[in-house]
Formats: C-alpha cells, structure tokens, sequence
C-alpha cells in the first residue's frame, strides 16, 4: 500500500476496506489491552477473512492500474518559449522568502503548459522548495524520505534513503516526512513525523547532504504525530527553531 501511495495511485477503493477492519481489530495492543493478545471470535474471523480477501483485490487492481497507467516523468516541453528574464528569483521556503509574500517578482511562464510533472506520494502539506536548477520534494515514503529533481526536465539527482523500522504489522514505527524543506547552504532539512511518541525513532530534525542526498546527521527536536500534518521547523546557517508538539 504504501509504495502504491508514493507513486500516487488513488487509494480510495482500498481506504473503505481498510476502515472495515479498524472497527474490528485493535491497532495496537501494547496500548489498547494491555500487551495481551486480542482474541477474535468465529464470527469476527469469518468477516476478516472476507475483508482481507476485498482488500488484496482492491490492492492489485490499483497496482494493475498503475502498471497500465504508469505516472512517469513528463520531460521537458522544448517548444515553452523561455521567459524574457534569466535573472530567476530562488524560492527557497514556505512562501518564498522572509517576508513569507509568497510573491517573488520572478516571470513566469508564458504559457499554461506543463514543462515536467513528478510523482510525490500524499505529503499534504509540505511544499516543494527550488535553489537554482534543482527541486528539493518531501516524500511520505517508508524508503525514501526526500528527493532532489532537476528543475529543467524533472529528472532524479538523488534520493535519500532510510532503513524501514517495521514492528509486527505498525508501519507508523519508520520515520517519515511530510514536512515543507528548508534549505540551507549545505544542508537540505526536514523534520520527521510518525508514531510511539519519544519512545520511537520518529523525533528528530534531519539534515540531508545538498551534493549526495545523504544524511549527515539528526538532531532531538521531540516526537510530531503523524496526525498533527504540519511538522513546524525554521533555521539559517546559525539557528534551529521548532515547535514541541507532545512529551511523553
């Protein structure tokens, strides 16, 4: 399911499924009975299974879907005419710039067509943010947490990559991003979102290599449930500045 999200399938036929099977069973046990088991009567197995059955069928008429449909890379349009101005204004944050205007002066295209398109998975609220020639993209991936395309033709310069933490069937463990980048001269920065609070992995703000995508180093900035959906995060080349959302 979730590498079916990264590639932005439409999901909704399986969402239904899955709801089913929240009313029945309880997500998490540690939290919700105790650490002890939960036990499913005949009646509750019989309907699982069937949910189950409708939930791989769904799954794989969407995986068949974007296998027939494929949402590829649209290179770049050669006949856009170029804008008039070479002198390009970066948009480097939320709303573009300290003032937060998101107005930049910039001129833009002199038509309404797509140049490129590239798929980036449901992080709702983050914004891809553009240095120069290159896009830097939040991905909600398990995987892949953050991409860095070319602003000319969409292609891929790197990806950065993160081992799944997966404990029994709770997904929520591995870190994700949903987070707006913010970018620094050295360093592209997110700040991850998931689940368990500060007993899990998922609370730190990350710092990825602008040249290799790689991540350098992490910093404690306390747990943002993935449910919250906007990880609040500000910094220059001096300051680091977050919002502490929970403790526990």
């Amino acid at each position: 399911m979730v590498i079916l999200q990264q590639q932005g399938a439409n999901m909704w036929p399986y969402v239904g499924i899955d709801n089913e099977m929240a009313k029945i069973v309880w997500w998490n046990t540690i939290f919700w009975n105790d650490g002890k088991p939960q036990i499913f009567t005949d009646q509750q197995m019989k309907k699982l299974c069937d949910i189950v059955d409708r939930g791989y069928e769904a799954l794989e008429s969407i995986t068949t879907d974007m296998n027939e449909n494929p949402r590829e890379v649209v290179k770049a349009n050669p006949n856009i005419t170029e804008a008039s101005d070479p002198n390009l204004i970066d948009w480097t944050h939320y709303k573009g710039n300290n003032g937060l205007s998101g107005y930049t002066g910039a001129p833009g295209p002199t038509r309404g067509e797509n140049a490129w398109k590239f798929p980036v998975g449901l992080p709702w609220e983050s914004e891809p943010v553009v240095e120069g020639n290159r896009v830097y993209l939040s991905s909600p991936g398990m995987r892949t947490s953050m991409r860095c395309v070319d602003l000319n033709t969409g292609d891929i310069i790197w990806e950065t990559k993160q081992a799944a933490e997966i404990m029994g069937d709770q997904i929520y463990n591995t870190p994700g991003n949903m987070a707006t980048p913010v970018v620094l001269k050295d360093y592209v920065l997110y700040r991850e979102t998931g689940s368990r609070g500060n007993k899990g992995p998922t609370k730190e703000v990350v710092y990825v290599n602008k040249k290799t995508g790689k991540i350098d180093r992490e910093v404690l900035a306390g747990h943002v449930d993935y449910r919250v959906g906007l990880p609040t995060v500000a910094a220059n080349e001096d300051f680091l500045v977050f919002t502490i959302v929970c403790r526990i």
